[in-house]
């Protein structure tokens, strides 16, 4: 409910800018918790229980029973709540941008909170603290947030600080000097078509099992369900 009343004031607002200190720490622990409560986490406890006992025969060998389901999602839950304040540190000091689309709807899954690394392709690039990290979670049809990386905009300064004088390319500098500008301000962005259709492909890769959508517009998951075996997923569509 608390977190509901500042995701109005957002949506109402329009704009990042009336966010107080204290809002924007309880959206990030919003956020930390929309990435720890969700299915694909808990099946990860699980995961890591089948691989211990499957490589090492750990449950016979020590003579510890096994967890039963109930067991690990006690086990999830007291992680949930032991994690939230270790990780919301992570969401807050990002550069945070509100994407508003101008011709397209933004779908949301079970798995709300999806991920992306543009700039950095090294193995295991989708930490919270990795660098170049972007964070995506829909907050409406119309807008999203988008938390990015401060490394992205401190790169991309550092070579701004000494641009090549070629004429030609002016425009691209001028473009990611207002692109940092925007970061570090904190400000409205628009999202073309493109943009969000590809913050949805997120949310359908990203999400278990459930896609929700204002118009009932699911095309996309269903051409992406289509063309790629996405882990033999199957989807329910509200």
């Amino acid at each position: 409910s608390v977190a509901g009343d500042i995701v109005r004031k957002i949506l109402e607002n329009k704009s990042l800018k009336r966010m107080t200190r204290k809002e924007k720490i309880i959206i990030s622990k919003f956020i930390a918790l929309q990435i720890l409560r969700v299915p694909a986490m808990r099946n990860s406890f699980a995961a890591f229980t089948d691989v211990i006992d499957k490589k090492f025969n750990y449950f016979e060998s020590t003579g510890m029973p096994k967890p039963t389901d109930v067991e690990e999602k006690i086990t999830h839950c007291n992680f949930i709540l032991q994690s939230v304040n270790t990780f919301f540190p992570f969401i807050y000091n990002k550069d945070w941008l509100l994407c508003e689309s101008t011709n397209e709807e933004y779908i949301i899954g079970d798995n709300p909170v999806v991920l992306n690394n543009t700039f950095n392709s090294a193995r295991g690039n989708l930490g919270l603290a990795s660098n170049g990290i972007e964070i995506y979670m829909p907050i409406s049809p119309k807008y999203c947030l988008l938390l990015v990386c401060s490394s992205v905009r401190k790169s991309i300064s550092a070579k701004l600080s000494n641009p090549p004088a070629n004429v030609e390319i002016q425009p691209h500098i001028e473009r990611l000097n207002q692109f940092v500008s925007t970061l570090r301000r904190s400000e409205t962005v628009k999202s073309l078509q493109d943009n969000v259709i590809f913050a949805n492909s997120l949310q359908v890769v990203f999400a278990e099992r459930f896609l929700y959508s204002q118009k009932k517009n699911f095309n996309l998951p269903k051409e992406m369900s289509n063309d790629f075996d996405i882990n033999e997923k199957v989807f329910q569509f509200f």
